[in-house]
């Protein structure tokens, strides 16, 4: 079958020619992941329907998986799911944006090759770039081909490790002369070369102590590589999380040596890891338990902020970090329903193109249809971890006379990072943006922070509004929470200089509360995918979290940020957003037994540990597996709270309580009710997960 398109003037075409309409017995739909219609001009996957076939003969899952219910045409037909990306133009017919099955997992996360190329072509060095996987007996990993005269693969790959989180940064990257290609011109995947058994990231400088030996062998051993050198980092050899749980087993097993996590994190080479061992304060993350000081907040004594309008005023324009997170998509929904504002969304992205098509995969993920008010969105190439938010000077200067109101929800996400790999983005990010919001026109200020900022204590508090967190005490090994914390007092430090600003510190945010979607790498939801891989759950009284849906957040951070209490003779500040009641992991069990027939297992948090340290041992890639050594500690020594990861995690549970009855009276008041997280919540939550493949 052939579709004919004819062009009038050379070069007043579009970037793709259309592919045509269909057949007159045939109908056509383009819909998000979540089977909605999908507005002209925005990309969707594309599904035929009328008299198609039934199936793929003898091949039951993939008929399942490919002819699914039409809900759109009579009872009981059903549509064929192509696979392919498309989108209407002006004129109805569709134009070809590509395939669905493009998109990579890599350990549990999503990761869009398209992405992870612009940033490597946009190394000076390199003219042209692609990204693919390969299955290695260290699972799979990205791979990237770049061509260009005189670059070095070590140099493009630490250039993109400085911008992406490391599950996208290629654990390879090949120098080709040319890409190959097939005889029609495209490229020839299949010839793709496999990239070197051994690459290291330096010098090689051979192993001379009998630890150092040992250590270059197994990190050789698990990351499959043909030799290691003393100098050659784990995770710039591929190494990841998971990898990293084998490779703790390994060196237990051999040197009779309890190693930390965090330990690799900090002394990722075997000679780092060999002095540790020597000097015995492996496990105890000595060389990162410096305490972060508050000093680190210290605001340019340059910064003033003029007087901006009250918070009552209407938005009209809005700067948005952190519009391709969870939290922050359904913010950018909120702020077009809840207002009139043009949006501008900084986005890590090298173009605006790049960065609207970011954008749109992350909305559709999570089933948000921006519906009239696309046009009110504005994405903005950059990144919060550069200077001046990698943000043009042209731009900068539009957004600083432009903008009346920032809200930041932005940050960069990983607690067991270091307090140094964070500090760029979640420190210098928030000082940047503070210095724009005291350039040009006067802005209000919302910051998204976290109840993690109050820390551990030896004694049992009550956290609430009022409760102060500039003595709280974060360890460097501790980034995330650390870096939240330094960010969170600039931005009392900006407040305290006449700066017109609100601070939202947020609890567990949950999954949105209408269709069960989910952030799959918060670690509560790691939690009970792991739970109901292992069939048991743990029946630790302070694994119970205070739920809050991402929706439900959303629409109580907007309806805050709106809210003018100027009148009031103390008005607000500070607002806590976490659920008043907790949820335990086998809550959520049980409603999983009832959706499989299963029959889930309490157990203590010990043994269940123990377990998930088997199964991890054993090869299977669990999502909870990376916050096994944190945990391990918390059941080993109950009094340790220097390597805590969240204020939800064991040990702040177990001394701290949270109330938040300032911000409940208020949100009452604005008309914004707070979901009981019940059975019916659950069963969306599960159900969102199974129909996206997360567990069987």
């Amino acid at each position: 079958m052939v579709s004919l398109h004819s062009y009038g003037v050379p070069g007043t075409h579009a970037d793709s020619a259309p592919i045509g309409t269909p057949l007159p017995t045939l109908r056509i739909y383009v819909l998000t992941p979540w089977l909605s219609p999908v507005l002209p001009g925005v990309t969707g996957e594309l599904y035929v329907a009328g008299p198609i076939a039934r199936g793929y003969v003898g091949q039951a899952a993939l008929t399942a998986e490919r002819f699914v219910a039409d809900p759109y045409g009579p009872p009981g037909s059903r549509m064929y799911r192509t696979g392919d990306l498309a989108r209407r133009n002006e004129d109805g017919q569709l134009q070809y944006a590509g395939r669905a099955d493009a998109q990579i997992k890599i350990r549990g996360f999503r990761v869009e090759p398209a992405e992870v190329e612009s940033h490597l072509a946009a190394h000076p060095g390199v003219a042209r770039a692609v990204v693919t996987s390969r299955d290695t007996a260290a699972g799979k990993q990205l791979v990237g081909y770049v061509t260009g005269d005189a670059v070095e693969a070590s140099a493009v790959r630490a250039f993109v490790a400085a911008r992406l989180p490391a599950y996208m940064v290629p654990s390879a990257v090949v120098v080709l002369d040319r890409l190959p290609l097939t005889p029609n011109g495209k490229l020839d995947r299949a010839a793709l070369p496999a990239p070197p058994s051994s690459v290291s990231t330096a010098e090689h400088r051979a192993p001379r102590t009998p630890y150092e030996r040992t250590l270059c062998a197994l990190f050789a051993e698990v990351l499959d590589v043909e030799r290691v050198g003393v100098d050659d980092d784990f995770f710039a050899l591929g190494g990841h999380s998971l990898l990293t749980v084998r490779l703790l087993a390994r060196i237990h097993a051999e040197l009779d040596v309890r190693i930390a996590v965090r330990d690799v994190l900090t002394a990722p080479r075997p000679g780092d890891l060999a002095r540790l061992v020597t000097a015995g304060s492996a496990g105890r993350a000595s060389a990162s338990a410096a305490l972060v000081p508050a000093s680190e907040a210290r605001l340019d004594p340059g910064h003033r902020f003029r007087e901006a309008a009250g918070f009552g005023a209407p938005m009209r324009q809005v700067l948005l970090t952190g519009a391709t997170g969870f939290v922050g998509a359904f913010l950018l929904r909120e702020l077009l329903a809840q207002s009139d504002a043009q949006v501008h969304c900084l986005v890590r992205a090298a173009t605006e193109q790049a960065a609207r098509a970011r954008l749109n995969a992350v909305l559709d993920s999570y089933g948000i249809d921006l519906k009239t008010h696309s046009a009110r969105v504005h994405p903005v190439p950059g990144d919060l971890a550069h200077d001046g938010l990698g943000i043009d000077a042209a731009r900068w200067s539009g957004l600083r006379e432009e903008l009346d109101t920032i809200v930041h929800a932005g940050a960069y996400v990983h607690h067991l990072s270091a307090y140094g790999r964070l500090k760029a983005a979640n420190v210098e990010g928030t000082r940047t943006l503070l210095r724009l919001a005291a350039e040009g026109r006067p802005k209000r200020f919302h910051h998204l922070s976290t109840l993690g900022v109050f820390g551990s204590a030896a004694v049992g508090r009550q956290v609430t509004e009022a409760s102060p967190v500039q003595d709280a005490r974060h360890m460097a090994a501790d980034g995330y929470l650390a870096s939240k914390w330094v960010a969170d007092l600039m931005v009392q430090h900006a407040i305290a200089r006449g700066a017109r600003a609100r601070v939202y510190r947020l609890g567990r945010i949950w999954a949105e509360s209408q269709h069960g979607a989910v952030n799959t790498d918060d670690m509560f939801c790691r939690l009970l995918l792991t739970c109901a891989a292992l069939g048991c759950h743990p029946y630790e009284p302070a694994l119970q979290a205070d739920l809050l849906p991402a929706d439900v957040t959303a629409r109580a951070l907007v309806a805050l940020a709106r809210a003018d209490d100027t009148a009031h003779p103390e008005p607000a500040t500070v607002y806590h957003l976490h659920h008043p009641r907790q949820t335990g992991p086998g809550a959520f069990l049980r409603v999983l037994d009832e959706l499989r027939g299963t029959r889930s297992q309490p157990v203590g948090l010990g043994p269940w540990l123990e377990r998930l340290r088997q199964a991890g041992e054993a090869g299977h890639e669990l999502p909870f597996l990376p916050y096994l050594d944190v945990f391990q500690q918390t059941v080993e020594d109950p009094h340790n709270t220097a390597d805590t990861a969240s204020p939800t995690d064991v040990t702040d549970r177990a001394v701290d309580s949270y109330r938040n009855d300032r911000t409940l009276h208020t949100l009452q008041h604005l008309g914004v009710h707070i979901p009981d997280i019940d059975e019916t919540l659950m069963h969306r939550f599960w159900q969102r997960l199974r129909d996206a493949g997360e567990f069987s």
